[in-house]
């Protein structure tokens, strides 16, 4: 577990939303690092997913971290992988974690 400062943690925001009805090039938000999860099944699953992938595209700033657990994201060009995906184990069970940045 690491320490956090408080300079830090004053910077942290946690948005717990849809992602698609928040506006990631606010200057007011501008995140550095988007944490996103793939738990979706079913029709219409990679249309929602690769709208988002859109969106970051279009929104993020150059340099933005996206942490993609359980699926990479599909644009390698836009978002190339910056470290090798790594299995983490969580309270419902294993999951890869994908770390891409905004070229």
């Amino acid at each position: 577990l690491h320490r956090v400062d408080k300079k830090t943690a004053g910077k942290i925001r946690v948005i717990n939303d849809i992602f698609l009805h928040v506006d990631f090039s606010s200057p007011s938000l501008s995140p550095d690092v988007i944490f996103m999860h793939y738990p979706m099944h079913g029709e219409g699953a990679e249309r929602l997913y690769l709208n988002l992938e859109e969106k970051f595209k279009v929104e993020l700033k150059r340099g933005a971290m996206i942490i993609s657990a359980i699926r990479k994201l599909s644009d390698q060009k836009s978002f190339p992988e910056i470290a090798p995906a790594k299995r983490v184990q969580c309270p419902f069970g294993g999951v890869t974690m994908h770390y891409h940045q905004k070229f």
